[in-house]
Order: structure tokens, then C-alpha cells, then sequence
């Protein structure tokens, strides 16, 4: 008899029906867990810090709920890489990241992680943050590059707050660029280069370099910033300085204590380190520049020039120089040696010239005119060294007491000769070659010049009358049939006579001027027919 088949279509039945009611479950889970209705399930991290954060910050780290700190601690991460440690609450719904050394300033760093609830559901968090940078120098001045005052004050200004920051201000004349590479090479390799110790304490490192006092504060002053990544200006010469800030400590005044230089230029360098005890904390250089002094005042030309003799008893003395100057400055820095009174007057349209008047000078006498060292510029800039005029006074007659010659080497050696330099303006007569007086003269101006050549004496007259310029012609003596004479001053039909103030100056119509005196010399010592030599 066959038996009845219970329960097998019933059983995978059954275990359809299951598989479909898990299915659901999932789907119904998954879909739960997806939807906003489950975001409380879901770990939220928030971060108590800004966008950009001091270089040493602390980093703080906000769970919503309880977390697993192992988990966390084990992936956590940041890149760049900062060495540091996680630091937990009692019930570890915040963590304090807290860095050994100092993060790079202007540094962007990307947090990391992964971790787990207490009831084991997983999260993960990602965070950009920016170190803040070190101050940077927005403003500066002096801002042109030459002709600066030398009172200038140095002002800079900084796009923030320089609180946190210690700052030092190098100022200085560079070192020529010959002696830089000197110190190049002298320079140490990095390794021996002495850098600053990270464990010693700032300040007892800032009381080692300070060298200058300062106005408000005393400010960090890094001898070793010449070994430092960004390097230094060597220099030849250190200004010091006083430093005032503003209550904000975002602009800084550099006051010189003595004024700079004349003609100079000089480097200004910022470096910053920022104030925290841990380590890492190093120099930057974040700004340099520099600029140049005002040139100084010269003494460009004078009228009659340095070195000139037989320079007339009230002969007036042109004074020109490169720039404007003070005139009160001139009064007290110019003197005359040997002392002799003397007038001082002022272009009215130039600012830079002056006229020097004597009284009268003392007749074959060497004078010198001075002008001392510090006169001043109205510009700010002034006389850096002492200037002299020297000369050498004439006589009334023109006589040459100083041993000058016409010639050193007559072209006529024998008997008597009479021998004429046009470019000396000097007279020299001669016998058998040597000579027996020098005189100065006044020959032909331009356009009238006076002929050279080798010529005799035609004729001579004790006081000849010139028709064509209607005037006397003391102790003339003709040498060309052109109608040119050597004679003595002129003097006119109204008794006026021509000054000695010509002699030396070409300014007769081609005649051989001569003083009075030598004029009469000449006379007695020539015959007719002696020769004469004129030349340049």
C-alpha cells in the first residue's frame, strides 16, 4: 500500500518565503541607512580652528558622539607630515592634536582620517587648513632709489600684526662686490655654520646679539642671518637705529642715530622668526631693498681758474657750482688767505653761482680763496672736502717776478732780442740769450689778432699819435708795415689811460700792449732793427 508524501513542498516553500522577507529586510536596512532619517547613525566631525592657523596651533577636533580612539589614531594623518599627538577627553567626543615642532608658515596642510563609533559604525573626515604666513612687507620708504635726504627716516608697513613675530631690521652700506667674494669663500660649509639651538630659551639667544638699543622694545637682531636659508647682505658699514611701532604693530619707523651718508647706497633688509618655544621656529628674510643717498655738492668751475697768475689787485671771482646752496652756509664757510676784506654777492637768477669781490689784494702776492668742507646744499646735501682756489696777484706795471719766461729756448740767441708768447701773454727780452725781464702784455683780441712771425723794429716814438683810433701811443716801437706797435698803455685825448686790469688778456686790434714801466724798458733796451719772435 503506498504512502502519503507530506512536507516537502511545504519546506521550499518555506524557505522561498524566507529568502524573500530577508531580501526585503535588507533592501528596507539599506534604504533606511541611506536616507537623511538616518543620519543620526553617522559620526559628524567638526574642527575649532580657522582656515589659516598659527604656525604652532593646537588643532581641535569635535565628535558628535563617543568614538574608538585606537581606530582613529591609527589612520589618522596629515600631509604635509607634522609630527604630534592626539590627546583625548574623558568621553572621547574630542581630540587635541597637538604638534612637537612648528608647521611651516604659509604651509597647506590636508588632515586624514578613518574611525569608528562605539556602536561600530564607520566614518571618515578630511580637512584643508593654511599655517598663516609671516608678515609680509606691503609699504615701504624710502621708495626712490637716488637723491635721498640724509635725515631720512626708513618707514615700513606690514599686512598684519607683527605681535606674534620677532623682527630684526639690518641696515647698512653693502660691502664692495671684490670683498663679498672674499667673504664667500671664507664662508663655512652648512654643517659647520652655527645656527641657532631650538632648546635654549629666545630671549636668553636675543640678549647674545643685540647690539643697538632701541626706542619701544628690544628687537631680535640675528647675527647668524647670514647663514640662513634666504642669506644676507654683507656689509661694509652697520647704521644704527631706534625703532617705534604703532599701537597696532603693523608699521615700524627706523630712525638712523646719525645721518647717513653722502653718495652711499644702502641695503635694508627685514627678517622675521616667530615667538613660540617649541622647535623649528626659524629666520626668514621677507624683505629687502635699498636705495642711495643725494650726491654731494661740488664746486663745478671758477672764473679765473685755480693755478692762474698775475690775477688782478680787485679782480672779482666767479663761484659756480653743481646744485643750489645755502647762502648763509657759504658766508661762514668761505675765508681767504692771507685774510683780506672781501664782498660776497649773489646771482639773481642763478641759485648755484656767487661772485667773490676783494677789496683789493696785495700786488705779487699768492692768495688762496677757501671754501671749507660741510657747506651747505639746499637740497640736504653739502660740501664733503675742502676746496681751494690758489693764484697769484700781478703788479699794476706787469711786471713777472716769479721767473717765468716767454720761451725757455729764444729762436735768437746772439745780441738783443725781444721775444712774445700770445698764449702766456708774456714778454721776455733777451741779450746773448739771456734774459733780463719778463713782462705781461695784451695782445690782438679775436678777430684782430696779433701776426706771428720773426719781425725787426722799423721805427720808434717816444708818443706816437694813432689817427685811426685817435689816442696816444706811449714808447712805441713799429714791426710791421700793417701799422702794429709795441707800445704802452693807450691813453685818449681826455686824459682817460687804458687799466693795467688788460694785461694778459688779449683785447687790443693787433698791437703788443705793455704796462707802464716795462714799457719804457723795452724802449730804452731795443734798437732799431733789433728782432722780435712772436709765437703761440
Amino acid at each position: 500500500m503506498e504512502q502519503p508524501q507530506f512536507g516537502k513542498p511545504s519546506f521550499y516553500f518555506s524557505l522561498f518565503v524566507y529568502l524573500i522577507i530577508c531580501f526585503l529586510a535588507a533592501f528596507l536596512l539599506f534604504s533606511f541607512l541611506n536616507s537623511s532619517r538616518a543620519d543620526y547613525l553617522i559620526t559628524k566631525v567638526t574642527y575649532s580652528v580657522p582656515n589659516k592657523i598659527k604656525p604652532d596651533s593646537e588643532i581641535i577636533i569635535n565628535f558628535d558622539r563617543s568614538v574608538i580612539p585606537e581606530i582613529v589614531e591609527k589612520s589618522f594623518k596629515i600631509t604635509p607630515k607634522v609630527e604630534g599627538k592626539l590627546l583625548w577627553n574623558k568621553d572621547r567626543t574630542k581630540a587635541k592634536f597637538t604638534p612637537k615642532t612648528i608647521m611651516e608658515p604659509g604651509e597647506r596642510h590636508m588632515i586624514a582620517f578613518k574611525g569608528k563609533s562605539e556602536v561600530m559604525i564607520p566614518f571618515s573626515s578630511f580637512y584643508e587648513f593654511t599655517v598663516e604666513q609671516d608678515p609680509q612687507v606691503t609699504k615701504f620708504s624710502p621708495l626712490k632709489e637716488q637723491g635721498v635726504q640724509l635725515d631720512e627716516k626708513i618707514f615700513i608697513n606690514f599686512d598684519q600684526s607683527t605681535q606674534d613675530y620677532k623682527l630684526d631690521f639690518k641696515v647698512g652700506i653693502p660691502q664692495p662686490q671684490e670683498e663679498k667674494q672674499e667673504v664667500e669663500e671664507e664662508t663655512p660649509t652648512t654643517e659647520e655654520t652655527e645656527e641657532i639651538d631650538p632648546e635654549v630659551n629666545f630671549d636668553q639667544q636675543e640678549e647674545k646679539t643685540m647690539d643697538s638699543k632701541l626706542l619701544k622694545e628690544k628687537i631680535y637682531r640675528p647675527e647668524v642671518a647670514s647663514s640662513s636659508q634666504e642669506g644676507s647682505v654683507p656689509l661694509a658699514e652697520i647704521v644704527k637705529f631706534g625703532i617705534s611701532w604703532d599701537e597696532e604693530k603693523k608699521n615700524v619707523v627706523l630712525k638712523p642715530e646719525q645721518p647717513l651718508k653722502l653718495n652711499k647706497k644702502y641695503s635694508v633688509e627685514v627678517f622675521s622668526m616667530y615667538k613660540t618655544e617649541k622647535k623649528g621656529a626659524r629666520i626668514q628674510k621677507i624683505k629687502s631693498f635699498s636705495f642711495s643717498t643725494l650726491e654731494p655738492l661740488h664746486l663745478i668751475k671758477s672764473h679765473p681758474v685755480g693755478g692762474v697768475k698775475d690775477v688782478l689787485t680787485t679782480q672779482k671771482f666767479t663761484l659756480t657750482f653743481d646744485k643750489a646752496f645755502d647762502q648763509e652756509s657759504l658766508r661762514e664757510s668761505l675765508d681767504v688767505l692771507p685774510p683780506t676784506p672781501y664782498h660776497l654777492e649773489f646771482s639773481q637768477t642763478k641759485d648755484n653761482v656767487a661772485f667773490f669781490k676783494p677789496e683789493k689784494f696785495k700786488q705779487d702776492t699768492n692768495y688762496k680763496i677757501l671754501i671749507k668742507a660741510g657747506l651747505k646744499a639746499k637740497d640736504g646735501s653739502y660740501l664733503e672736502e675742502d676746496k681751494g682756489i690758489e693764484f697769484k696777484t700781478g703788479n699794476l706795471g706787469g711786471y713777472v717776478n716769479d721767473g717765468r719766461l716767454s720761451t725757455d729756448d729764444p729762436q735768437i740767441k746772439q745780441g738783443k732780442v725781444i721775444d712774445i708768447n700770445l698764449s702766456s701773454q708774456l714778454m721776455t727780452i733777451f741779450y746773448e740769450g739771456t734774459p733780463l725781464g719778463t713782462y705781461r702784455i695784451s695782445s690782438g683780441r679775436r678777430g684782430m689778432n696779433t701776426p706771428t712771425g720773426t719781425y725787426r723794429v722799423m721805427r720808434k716814438e717816444r708818443r706816437h699819435w694813432s689817427r685811426q683810433y685817435s689816442l696816444w701811443m706811449p714808447y712805441s716801437m713799429q714791426f710791421t708795415g700793417a701799422g702794429h706797435f709795441i707800445h704802452e698803455l693807450p691813453e685818449w685825448t681826455n686824459g682817460y689811460k687804458e687799466g693795467a686790469n688788460h694785461l694778459g688778456i688779449p683785447v687790443s686790434h693787433g698791437c703788443i700792449r705793455l704796462g707802464v714801466g716795462p714799457a719804457e724798458t723795452v724802449f730804452n733796451f731795443a734798437e732799431v732793427a733789433t728782432p722780435i719772435t712772436i709765437h703761440y
